[in-house]
């Protein structure tokens, strides 16, 4: 399962605000699949998973795995 909230930064008064209804794409390998946030900015969407996926430990974020995608997505130009 992947899930997240989804907010707008507003300069105007430095706030954050749940984007409602935001569609975005969730991408895991090569696989991208459309998900919609809720009237609060929360998403979730099953995942499958192969087992070739790459993955990234991120040793900063407390041992969280990150599945990254094709290389031309993942590495900064």
């Amino acid at each position: 399962m992947v899930s997240g909230d989804v907010k707008i930064y507003d300069p105007r008064d430095l706030s954050y605000k749940p984007f409602a209804g935001a569609t975005l794409t969730r991408r895991i390998g090569t696989v991208a699949t459309p998900v919609t946030a809720d009237a609060e900015g929360h998403f979730a969407s099953k995942v499958t998973l192969t087992g070739n996926e790459p993955v990234l430990e991120d040793s900063w974020r407390y041992g969280v795995y990150h599945v990254l995608g094709p290389p031309s997505l993942s590495d900064p130009a």
